[in-house]
């Protein structure tokens, strides 16, 4: 492993795949740079078959049905989570496309159609959490356990509206700790 990748644990147990889940440790849901964030991770592995990580992984090399990433924002911290299932022949080649994704989204150029294309994405689906009375309870109890601010709505909205490609970029390095990252894989042992 080298120098940013040395937490790595495998964790033995027989199977016809092996769990890899990656962790990046990020900011919290309270940082001015969250939305730049936000919208980077969607990019990266948040948005299904659009992203990054689906189009290298399962598009290109075939080695998984789902990748993705996704946040976890904490008090005062958060994780940028990648995960996805393989076959256990091909963990060191799965391995190493995703530290190459982690390396190109460090050093990626956004560009501004894409960076908008995400913004609409992510309000389309921060919309439908408010299509039944089940999802509006669920992120009302959401937002009061991480103590938002009541205009958390509109805050979110108008969060995503200042983002583009250059704020993006400038934040990235401060937003995630690369030289921190951790690696979990679970499965056989070879």
């Amino acid at each position: 492993m080298d120098k940013n990748y040395n937490k790595y644990t495998h964790i033995p147990h027989e199977s016809k795949q092996t769990h890899i889940s990656i962790y990046i440790p990020s900011i919290s849901r309270t940082n001015k740079n969250f939305y730049n964030l936000l919208v980077a991770n969607y990019i990266f592995g948040g948005s299904g078959f659009g992203s990054m990580l689906m189009r290298e992984i399962r598009e290109k090399e075939g080695l998984a049905y789902s990748v993705y990433s996704y946040l976890q924002p904490y008090e005062d911290f958060g994780i940028l989570k990648i995960g996805m299932q393989t076959e256990n022949k091909n963990l060191k080649k799965s391995l190493d496309i995703l530290k190459q994704q982690i390396t190109n989204l460090k050093n990626m150029d956004f560009n501004d159609k894409e960076v908008e294309l995400a913004k609409v994405g992510l309000l389309r689906s921060f919309k439908v959490r408010f299509d039944t009375n089940k999802k509006i309870l669920s992120t009302l109890s959401a937002i009061n356990s991480y103590d938002f601010q009541k205009d958390y709505f509109f805050d979110y909205e108008e969060g995503l509206k200042n983002v583009t490609a250059t704020s993006i970029e400038a934040s990235l390095s401060q937003i995630l700790s690369f030289d921190d990252i951790m690696i979990i894989t679970v499965g056989n042992d070879n």
